[in-house]
């Protein structure tokens, strides 16, 4: 899912309410998105991506997963440093991964 976060000029203040929607909307259709690329006029700040990372859970991942095995994928990439990503936020991920994703699929 690409989505684009405005910053009314009027408010000043990046708005993540749009991309919400959107991910509720096609969550309410029966689509979780595999991916979410957000577009903005400034750098996403971490209060943003805080907000946008609480629509992605380790549930979801296994769920996505599990697709992906029935259809006979056997080997994912999985790429959590790009675009200047902190290692924090890497590290967060690959425990994650880690401790509640991979454990499902021994």
């Amino acid at each position: 899912m690409v989505s684009y976060l405005p910053t009314p000029g009027k408010v000043g203040e990046m708005k993540t309410k749009p991309t919400q929607h959107a991910v509720r909307a096609l969550n309410a259709s029966g689509i979780q998105p595999d991916i979410m690329i957000a577009r903005a006029d400034t750098k996403l700040d971490q209060k943003r991506k805080e907000k946008l990372s609480l629509f992605t859970t380790p549930e979801n991942a296994v769920a996505i997963l599990n697709e992906y095995e029935k259809i006979g994928v056997t080997h994912i990439i999985c790429m959590v440093n790009f675009g200047g990503v902190p290692m924090t936020d890497v590290r967060r991920t690959l425990e994650l991964m880690s401790k509640e994703v991979m454990p499902k699929f021994q």
